[in-house]
């Protein structure tokens, strides 16, 4: 849902927290506090590189989508994929942690996961599941 204050657009979904961060240079120096030490991969809509939280130390994968939220399609798949991954939280899935912008681009801050069931699968390509 998309409400307007003054000529500002903020995003919502169900319990009324903000889904998309407003635009402030709080939020477009966010990328600030995390310093990139891999590139772990990409895909059709981003990139996404392992990074520590300069304050915290902790490890933390951040996907940056490669087309700027204008783009309809892009903004549409974003808004998506932040609404769901809001509304679950479960110890066996990754979670969101924040969501920022950057040079018009949005950032999905994730807890890292250096093992996957897909290594797994790779490692040992013979056991079924």
């Amino acid at each position: 849902m998309e409400k307007w204050f003054g000529d500002k657009r903020l995003w919502l979904f169900g319990n009324n927290l903000p889904l998309l961060p407003r635009r402030s240079r709080a939020s477009s120096r966010a990328m600030e506090r995390y310093e990139k030490l891999a590139k772990l991969g990409e895909g059709s809509y981003g990139l996404v590189y392992k990074c520590r939280n300069k304050d915290t130390g902790e490890i933390v994968a951040i996907k940056k989508f490669v087309e700027n939220e204008d783009d309809p399609l892009i903004r549409k798949i974003a808004l998506r994929e932040i609404r769901m991954l809001k509304n679950l939280k479960h110890p066996n899935l990754v979670n969101l942690i924040e969501v920022f912008r950057r040079k018009r681009k949005l950032h999905l801050v994730f807890e890292y996961c250096d093992h996957t069931v897909l290594h797994e699968l790779e490692k040992y390509p013979s056991v079924s599941i």
